[in-house]
């Protein structure tokens, strides 16, 4: 059991560190034996696409977060040495450091009033914390208020923060209860809330804030990880689930999941082709972008969710 956690631990600080998604990937993914298709029918569409450089730094930049505004991006990157965070004007203009400590800071994400981010750091715990720094906008640029600020204190994993729309929460994925939950930081109060009980990772906040999507292994799908989502209740001092929603299912492996802040869809990775030929579905394969439209998602309903792949044209 021993070997089998820090096999899994291993496999996660890899991810962490290297992965150019915004939300800290913390999936174990194990193979399928027999290729994986899909069972959702695929509509590829165009998409326009107009590509700049942001970043020219010839170390590693990773984990992009866009402010609230969509006029910054704060990012993961290597140029000092280790991972640090920093920001920089997505118009254009000179990157600022923001923590500088000799450990790995990775995955930043904005508050909604950008006024602070959150990160992941690797300074007190190897399997990593949330922390916090406060941020002051100059003229032409984003400077720290005082130090980091530490919010997890667990030794284990803590990882993928997002702070809720209107800002009151910090949802992340921690092993605190013994296995990948969601859990919830409340701000104000600084109490932590567990919203998943079976296992969820990578959280990403509904519009609103109803709602958490997450993935999970679904019980008839123990080596996929699939996408759901909970529906919360606030009507007391602290959140409550009211119920949890599966939105994808069968031999797909899908993971990153991303929800358009204006509409109710998800946008999510998958792993549903056996691209390298070694005769299983793993995240050695090809990966791609899919979508899926959330209909009639007051009533807990996924039987009429549309799904679309996501391919520019010409990509292969």
């Amino acid at each position: 059991m021993l070997r089998k956690n820090l096999s899994f631990y291993s496999l996660l600080l890899l991810i962490l560190l290297f992965s150019s998604c915004t939300k800290a990937p913390l999936l174990l993914f194990q193979p399928n034996t027999v290729p994986a298709k899909s069972t959702f029918t695929e509509n590829v569409f165009d998409v326009t696409q107009t590509q700049s450089q942001i970043t020219t730094h010839p170390e590693a930049d990773i984990n992009p977060s866009i402010s609230p505004d969509g006029k910054w991006i704060a990012f993961s990157s290597k140029r000092s040495g280790n991972m640090d965070i920093w920001v920089k004007p997505i118009s254009g203009g000179s990157a600022v450091q923001l923590t500088t400590h000799r450990a790995d800071d990775i995955s930043p994400t904005w508050a909604p009033n950008s006024k602070k981010l959150a990160f992941v750091s690797f300074r007190d715990d190897a399997l990593g914390d949330i922390w916090e720094v406060s941020l002051v906008k100059g003229q032409n640029q984003f400077y720290t208020r005082g130090k980091p600020k530490k919010i997890t204190v667990h030794l284990g994993v803590d990882t993928s923060p997002v702070y809720s729309p209107e800002g009151k929460y910090i949802a992340f994925s921690s092993d605190r209860d013994g296995k990948q939950n969601i859990y919830f930081y409340q701000v104000r109060t600084k109490k932590f809330v567990q919203i998943t009980q079976t296992g969820g990772i990578q959280p990403t906040w509904s519009p609103i804030g109803r709602r958490i999507g997450f993935i999970a292994f679904h019980k008839n799908a123990p080596s996929n990880g699939q996408l759901f989502y909970a529906n919360l209740s606030f009507d007391k001092k602290l959140p409550r689930v009211r119920s949890i929603v599966p939105v994808t299912t069968g031999n797909t492996i899908d993971a990153f999941p991303c929800w358009n802040p204006l509409k109710n869809e998800i946008f999510f990775t998958r792993y549903d082709q056996d691209t390298d030929g070694d005769g299983k579905v793993t995240v050695n394969d090809q990966p791609g972008l899919w979508k899926v439209i959330l209909h009639n998602i007051d009533n807990n309903k996924k039987s009429n969710n549309n799904y679309k792949k996501i391919e520019a044209s010409g990509a292969k």
